[in-house]
């Protein structure tokens, strides 16, 4: 895998050794990739085209024609602190569809966070409906 591009190595204004990597670069990047998430989910599910469609249950996933992926998001209510989470898929979850193909489960409170999850459930007319 290279770190850097091949013309930035071969360009003599660039410096690889003048690099300065931020001490916050992970939480940084993470954030980067949460709000693009949280961007393209909100753009899918406005499209008339149905990206996005609710499911409420695994049996009404199963009634879909072609799902690519399930994304799972929490049915309790940010002022319900007393119910406990013990439902959550773990990660790498994977659902049987159709006895013959197995889509990938996507827990959204685990990979947006909870600003990012917020912003969508306030934005994103399938997702607020459903979580």
């Amino acid at each position: 895998m290279r770190m850097t591009e091949h013309r930035w190595k071969t360009d003599g204004r660039f410096k690889s050794e003048e690099i300065v990597w931020r001490q916050d670069m992970e939480s940084f990047v993470l954030e980067l990739m949460r709000k693009k998430c949280v961007k393209l989910l909100r753009y899918l599910s406005e499209q008339p085209a149905a990206y996005i469609a609710a499911c409420e249950s695994y049996e009404g996933l199963q009634k879909k024609h072609q799902p690519g992926a399930a994304l799972w998001f929490d049915q309790q209510r940010q002022d319900d602190l007393s119910a406990t989470n013990v439902d959550a898929p773990p990660p790498y979850a994977m659902l049987q569809y159709k006895s013959s193909t197995h889509i990938p489960l996507y827990n959204m409170p685990a990979l947006l966070g909870d600003e990012c999850l917020n912003q969508l459930r306030g934005s994103a007319p399938v997702v607020e409906a459903n979580g």
